[in-house]
């Protein structure tokens, strides 16, 4: 069992709808039968017909209770990316859009060239399409699963929105072709999620392409190197698939491979000298700019502001995310400071940070690197440890403050690794030794 429960994507709004759609559709589910009324089967997808409500009513009606839970954990996570660069109610459009394309395209076809049997329910198309959204929008921001199996082995893992997305869209083309083998092809479940993920493709892409969503650069098209909406004359399944190869077999140790982070800019590693946080933030939340009626994410509909007309807060994020991006030091240290001064360095995203990191490391920028580094352990995240251990061979090593070093070494809360705690007893041994020295 696999239930994903959380992600590292930047939430710049609150998941308003995502709880109201998961609290409609258990209220709904509870006052038709809990999917044991025949009564209400007007309000699932009927195949005898074309009705244009139940393109709607469809995507609120579940079967049971299992079918309930599982569809609203993974639209608690995928609604959670996608919402969170929306706003609730552009969100609140998009699923609705979302939920009458995916009806008319189960419904449809059905009543045009089959014999009018069976019915379709369930959230399960638009979750699939809210996956392939997050997909192409966050294809390396990461996913906190939880998995249990038969009491024997449980715990949790990280894995990439792309890696996770294609092993479900995967598992389904795999259930479609081998049920089509053993009866031909007809309708089903695998079918359905099948059509719904299709749906979500030309949403996303549209919006995209028309400025109706901001990523920041870090969506599909752009980390795979061509610009949004534009389709390069050398694409071809080939090198989509090997960039999903190379995303899905990365490193989880970022010893050298591109690795899965949505915010991890131009291929920069997972850890860049410390493992990343996994953790949501929101301006708002932070104390950052709230994004104005003039901000870059715009309605579905109406004409998208210019990128001149952000906020102060997320144009200077937009900056220094290029800079980072385009591997330009002094410019994103300049950003830096100018994100220092407005008050807004907490609405940084996480993964950014981490890109920032590499680059002032590679470049031996040591006193600039503290900046983020603190970031990192303010945050208090599972890697603040790995942070406390950067810090600490600053002022070591560099700054020759071992008072300091130490104080920053002692900051540091279990569970400790067997790695930092074998590099932490080597530094107070080296400080050690630099003291008698003098």
């Amino acid at each position: 069992m696999l239930i994903p429960y959380g992600t590292d994507a930047p939430v710049y709004h609150l998941p308003f709808t995502t709880v109201g759609v998961i609290v409609l559709n258990t209220v709904i589910f509870l006052a038709t039968g809990m999917g044991q009324e025949d009564q209400y089967d007007w309000l699932a997808l009927q195949f005898d017909q074309v009705n244009p409500q139940q393109w709607v009513t469809a995507a609120f009606m579940h079967g049971s209770f299992g079918h309930l839970i599982g569809n609203m954990i993974f639209l608690w996570c995928f609604g959670l990316i996608v919402e969170g660069k929306l706003g609730w109610y552009r969100f609140a459009l998009l699923y609705l859009g979302l939920a009458m394309a995916d009806g008319a395209i189960g419904q449809v076809p059905m009543f045009v060239f089959s014999d009018h049997a069976g019915q379709a329910l369930g959230a399960s198309g638009v979750i699939f399409a809210l996956l392939v959204i997050a997909m192409i929008w966050a294809p390396k921001n990461e996913i906190q699963v939880f998995y249990w199996w038969f009491f024997f082995f449980v715990g949790t893992f990280d894995v990439s929105v792309l890696t996770m997305g294609g092993f479900f869209i995967g598992w389904e083309v795999f259930t479609v072709f081998f049920m089509t083998g053993l009866f031909g092809l007809r309708m089903s479940s695998a079918v359905l999620h099948l059509l719904g993920a299709s749906v979500g493709i030309p949403f996303a892409v549209y919006m995209l392409q028309a400025k109706r969503v901001d990523c920041e650069g870090y969506d599909l098209f752009t980390q795979m190197g061509w610009s949004t909406g534009v389709r390069p004359q050398h694409f071809n399944l080939l090198w989509f698939m090997r960039y999903f190869v190379k995303s899905a077999a990365a490193d989880p140790e970022g010893s050298g491979s591109q690795n899965r982070n949505q915010q991890a800019a131009s291929q920069a590693n997972r850890r860049p000298g410390i493992a990343p946080p996994t953790q949501n933030l929101s301006p708002a939340a932070a104390g950052a700019s709230r994004q104005p009626a003039n901000s870059p994410y715009q309605p579905l509909f109406g004409k998208p502001a210019a990128i001149a007309d952000r906020d102060p807060c997320a144009d200077a994020l937009h900056h220094f995310t290029i800079a980072v991006q385009s591997q330009q030091s002094e410019a994103a240290i300049d950003m830096m400071r100018e994100i220092q001064q407005g008050g807004w360095i907490a609405a940084i995203p996480e993964p950014t940070v981490l890109c920032y990191v590499k680059l002032l490391a590679k470049e031996s920028q040591h006193d600039e690197l503290l900046v983020p580094l603190q970031l990192l352990v303010m945050r208090k995240s599972r890697y603040a440890n790995d942070a406390c251990l950067q810090i600490a061979k600053i002022q070591s090593r560099h700054l020759h403050d071992s008072t300091a070093a130490i104080a920053v070494l002692k900051q540091m809360v279990p569970p400790i690794s067997d790695r930092v705690s074998q590099c932490r007893t080597e530094l107070l041994r080296e400080i050690k030794s630099s003291s008698m020295e003098e």
